[in-house]
């Protein structure tokens, strides 16, 4: 073998290294439907049931506690539970959601990216979180509505076995 190919292989294999070990991970998305009730008394739309997802490899619980269609933002109170054998750190998740009134008439829908986070997630811990989708063409919705929600483009560093 030359010496131009034994680089070309060094190099893929180094690549190949940084690849595997320098990613945290990365998982596929999560898709999950929820029906959400309204409390009257104080106008503000609440879950009325948990919904659970595991990530790709088993070692976190994402559990979304509640969403709030209030004026200028949706937000989503997450709690995510770290079974892995360390401490780590969510740094970027992405959500994707549209939500639908009884009839199935969009209400809103939306997507944001939350990069530069820095939320620490200790081992054997369920950590509690609110992400908040803003917009100020949204209004605060006061009926029963349903949503389907995604989260994607996950990523904890360091890497959790």
């Amino acid at each position: 073998m030359n010496f131009a190919m034994k680089l070309f292989l060094v190099c893929c294999l180094m690549s190949g290294g940084l690849i595997v070990n320098g990613c945290s991970e990365v998982s596929t998305s999560f898709e999950q439907k929820s029906s959400i009730d309204v409390s009257t008394s104080s106008g503000i739309n609440y879950s009325s049931s948990y919904m659970e997802m595991k990530s790709a490899n088993g070692l976190f619980l994402y559990k979304v506690n509640d969403i709030n269609l209030v004026d200028g933002r949706t937000e989503f109170y997450i709690s995510i539970t770290n079974n892995g054998d360390r401490d780590t750190t969510l740094k970027e998740i992405t959500i994707d959601f549209k939500a639908t009134d009884s009839t199935g008439k969009l209400i809103r829908e939306g997507s944001t990216h939350f990069d530069n986070l820095s939320l620490s997630l200790p081992k054997g811990t369920e950590v509690y979180e609110t992400f908040a989708i803003e917009d100020p063409a949204y209004k605060k919705f006061e009926d029963g509505f349903e949503v389907n929600y995604k989260f994607k483009n996950i990523v904890i560093d360091p890497e959790v076995q």
